[in-house]
């Protein structure tokens, strides 16, 4: 997948379906080590745009959640 170049809800909402393919991909693969943070995380955190990343680093803060793609996708 590209990087998100445009905000939009219809840009948001196709990364956040090819997201959760990835994570059902991994859960079926029983690679739960892959959902946490590391490569595959950095990787896909990279595809989203500046302000997206810094309104999930602060919902993350505010809600005492740990870095992981579960949490992403939420």
């Amino acid at each position: 997948m590209r990087p998100l170049r445009e905000e939009g809800p219809k840009k948001l909402e196709k990364f956040a379906d090819i997201l959760e393919r990835a994570l059902i991909n991994q859960q079926e693969n029983n690679r739960a080590a892959d959902l946490e943070a590391g490569t595959l995380y950095a990787i896909i955190l990279e595809k989203l745009r500046e302000k997206s990343l810094a309104q999930f680093y602060r919902w993350m803060k505010e809600n005492e959640k740990v870095e992981s793609l579960v949490i992403l996708k939420d």
